[in-house]
């Protein structure tokens, strides 16, 4: 019965995918992610880049050393306890379940305290690390833009975004596309190097090996590269052991984040 199960959850996913033209590219990569491009995504490629990660891991104080930051920033103080709550309230409220928030206070750190004006993110769920990103480069008038796409069985996709303030909403804007096209157009609008990437969306192999070179190509002098949940795989091990770039990894409730610094 599972099995059966199985078929007709991944036809109607199939069949979402078809109804939208827009978005032929990433069923393309969904079907060589699933078919063809496994063999860097198993249990056991996942337990070799965890025990990777924790052998390189460092605390949130050393890393800070490290890239030149006074301390940690909450970012819950800066976002203001009232705010947090009835977002939350929003959230709690309705069928969605985009996922976690991933490590707000290191992004708006890095935003407060770096010369961080040009961002972009891929992956924007509730808007938690948009919000943080955006609560920090505000003030100095600086802009973000945010790649995500709508994804097969999503409820209440109105909450995308739904962490933002409306009064940072003109120095933010979104794409509705899939990685590949969307990270591209959100590179080919900002037109000049970027201060900081967030990396927070298509975390197979794949769809890392695809994005990181590009990503870092377009990454300005001492900028800022942040991945999310690199223990998924050995991507990020195997990019930064062939490079000469500066990286750290630290950690977040079990799960790894991968930080390099363009040199």
């Amino acid at each position: 019965m599972s099995i059966i199960l199985d078929m007709f959850d991944n036809l109607k996913t199939f069949f979402w995918y078809i109804r939208r033209p827009s978005l032929y590219s990433a069923l393309l990569d969904l079907i060589l992610r699933t078919f063809f491009l496994k063999k860097h995504d198993t249990n056991n490629a996942r337990l070799e880049a965890t025990e990777w990660c924790k052998n390189k891991a460092i605390s949130k104080k050393e890393l800070f050393n490290k890239i030149g930051l006074k301390g940690e920033v909450s970012f819950e103080d800066a976002a203001g306890q009232d705010y947090l709550n009835q977002t939350k309230d929003k959230i709690l409220k309705s069928k969605a379940n985009f996922g976690g928030s991933g490590d707000l206070d290191l992004l708006f750190s890095i935003c407060s305290e770096k010369e961080i004006y040009n961002v972009i993110e891929t992956g924007v769920a509730y808007g938690w690390s948009t919000s943080a990103i955006l609560h920090a480069i505000s003030p100095k008038d600086g802009n973000l833009i945010s790649v995500d796409m709508p994804m097969p069985k999503q409820d209440d996709y109105h909450l995308i975004g739904v962490a933002i303030k409306n009064q940072h909403k003109k120095n933010w804007k979104i794409i509705r596309r899939p990685d590949k096209p969307g990270l591209l157009k959100a590179i080919k609008q900002i037109n000049k190097p970027i201060d900081l990437i967030h990396y927070d969306s298509d975390k197979s192999y794949y769809g890392r090996k695809w994005a990181y070179s590009i990503i870092m190509n377009n990454l300005a002098q001492k900028g800022f590269f942040v991945s999310d949940d690199i223990q998924d795989n050995l991507h990020f091990r195997d990019f930064v052991e062939g490079s000469s770039y500066s990286y750290w990894v630290t950690f977040i409730e079990g799960k790894y984040v991968g930080i390099i610094q363009n040199n």
